[in-house]
């Protein structure tokens, strides 16, 4: 047969079955052709001001909020992510933020492999620096005992751990911010970590001096770099919506031991700054620890918890304070050595705990406290609400102290430190029994 009739016979049987095809894609199109472009995900912002952090988060997912952060669920997909404060034992361990995320990610979730892949560092928008590394789930692992009990779904094998710097530390002492997140599409993590930014603006000591707010003698000097260093804090104090600029640091005299902490709080009209508020604290460190953002009053604004350091003083002496707005002026309000603020019955509100009757022996501290709460513009002492505190912390705490001082006592062969010994435990049995009257609800006067 010629090759033109050959040709022509084929394309006759080839063109019903070619209009089929055509006619069913045009008719009934694939999936990838029919399939529809995935709605655009909408975006909110997480904000914790405790910490000094926000970030970008998926609108419209299930949330679950905390004093330390966020855990978020994909309605949808069951993804989780959740964002927190990572509460540490010391503020005494200090280490770099990726040897930290390596040492520590397997040990706060137990159920992921010791194992892990693919760490790098990572740098938001913000120009924060942060480290990122990806381990995978526990095959055998009880994940209804898991304190976040839905972070393993069917067909999550990894999960995404990365650790940012916190700006301040928290009720508890915090330096790092965990994003954890599993299943998720690799453009929504990176949108979320891309977002990560402090929420306060803040000036270091070289940047407060080109804006003439402070001198060369407001910063320490360099060879003390260990007593920490000046800086500004941009804070809405009053809740008016304009910051204020709260500049707190060491000025410089010539040794460390010489040196003075202060704190200036300026207000800023029309490009300048004026300042309202100033103070200065017997001691000589300041360090980034030192800077604690509470919540007294439920007011709009911020207040500031402050601690100054003593470097070099054997008991660990330092001066607290507490910068507030109390609805007509900014204040100031003083609360001694080894003050804290912390929101104790978790109402959202922050007490002040006193440390007073302070008694100091070689080796050891030991003190009583008060709780204090703020109402109607001042600070009332308020242990009798308190019960539980003083019965579930307080009390087993004097007693490990007394323990302790019996061993000390009875091991050491120095007379003179046995005597102080013995002084200390009659001082700390005594705090036993008013902390047992505070928790039975008995009236109380020291």
């Amino acid at each position: 047969m010629a090759p033109v009739k050959r040709f022509r016979l084929a394309w006759l049987l080839f063109s019903p079955c070619f209009a089929y095809v055509l006619n069913l894609l045009t008719c009934h199109p694939i999936q990838a052709v029919k399939s529809e472009p995935q709605p655009m995900i909408e975006w909110t912002s997480y904000q914790n001001p405790r910490y000094g952090f926000r970030i970008d988060i998926p609108a419209g997912w299930e949330a679950s909020y905390s004093a330390v952060g966020i855990e978020l669920i994909d309605p949808l997909t069951d993804g989780y992510i959740s964002v927190k404060a990572l509460i540490e034992p010391s503020q005494e361990i200090t280490m770099p933020l990726d040897e930290h995320l390596i040492r520590s990610y397997s040990e706060k979730r137990p159920y992921l492999q010791e194992s892990f892949y693919g760490l790098h560092e990572l740098q938001p928008q913000s120009g924060l620096t942060g480290h990122q590394l990806r381990a995978r789930f526990k095959n055998n692992y009880d994940y209804e005992t898991a304190e976040e009990r839905r972070i393993h779904r069917a067909g999550d094998t990894s999960a995404v751990i990365t650790y940012m710097p916190s700006l301040f530390p928290g009720d508890h002492y915090c330096s790092v911010v965990e994003i954890f997140s599993t299943g998720t599409s690799d453009s929504l993590d990176r949108r979320i970590l891309n977002s990560y930014r402090f929420m306060f603006k803040t000036f270091n000591q070289r940047e407060l001096l080109s804006m003439n707010l402070i001198s060369a003698l407001d910063m320490p000097d360099r060879a003390i770099w260990y007593v920490g260093e000046t800086r500004g804090f941009n804070i809405d104090f009053n809740g008016d919506g304009l910051d204020e600029l709260l500049v707190s640091g060491i000025r410089r005299n010539g040794d460390s031991v010489g040196s003075k902490c202060f704190i200036k709080l300026f207000k800023k009209s029309n490009e300048t700054y004026k300042l309202i508020l100033e103070k200065e604290f017997p001691d000589n460190t300041f360090q980034e620890s030192d800077i604690q953002l509470i919540n007294i009053d439920n007011a709009p604004g911020y207040e500031v918890f402050l601690r100054f350091t003593d470097y070099g003083n054997e008991w660990g002496q330092n001066s607290t304070a507490l910068i507030h707005y109390d609805g007509q002026q900014f204040r100031v309000r003083e609360f001694g050595a080894f003050a804290e603020a912390r929101d104790i019955n978790r109402d959202g509100k922050d007490e002040i705990i006193t440390a007073i009757k302070n008694y100091f022996q070689p080796g050891s501290v030991s003190t009583w406290f008060d709780i204090y709460c703020y109402e109607n513009g001042n600070f009332v002492e308020s242990n009798q609400r308190f019960k539980d505190y003083f019965r579930d912390v307080m009390l087993p705490s004097y007693k490990e102290q007394i323990e302790n001082a019996r061993t000390e006592m009875i091991e050491s062969k120095v007379q003179s430190f046995r005597v102080s010994a013995y002084y200390q435990i009659r001082r700390l049995e005594k705090y036993v029994k008013w902390s047992e009257k505070i928790a039975n609800g008995e009236s109380l006067t020291p």
